[in-house]
């Protein structure tokens, strides 16, 4: 068994009326799998299961709404995957883009700044 970093996509989605911008969160779930495909199988299940509406209470903006499972985005295999994660491993990597000097020093400070999102195909 090997361990993989999945990065799902949930989005909130209202019930009802017009939505122009959607509130995304990408969840990092670490998986023990024997390959890749079997790692985005759990993580789809763990996506899935964090979708919902809360019984009914979820709002957003004072509007009923819901959490939907967008997708795996990707399925990142742990560095060092035979072995289990310890302190230190890397688990899990973006590959980013910034125009400038200052848009970096933007993004290190957890400051809004526009990015490119280098994707990577799925398994």
């Amino acid at each position: 068994m090997r361990w993989y970093a999945a990065n799902v996509v949930l989005y909130t989605k209202l019930k009802r009326g017009k939505q122009t911008s959607f509130p995304v969160w990408q969840n990092v779930y670490l998986i023990q799998a024997s390959t890749p495909a079997a790692a985005l199988k759990k993580a789809a299940r763990l996506g899935r299961a964090n979708s919902g509406d809360s019984g009914g209470s979820y709002t957003y903006g004072n509007e009923p709404a819901r959490i939907v499972f967008g997708g795996v985005r990707s399925v990142i295999e742990c560095d060092n995957s035979a072995a289990r994660p310890r302190d230190g491993t890397e688990v899990s990597y973006l590959e980013l883009e910034v125009r400038g000097l200052q848009a970096l020093k933007r993004l290190i400070s957890d400051e809004t700044v526009q990015i490119v999102y280098k994707g990577r195909r799925r398994p």
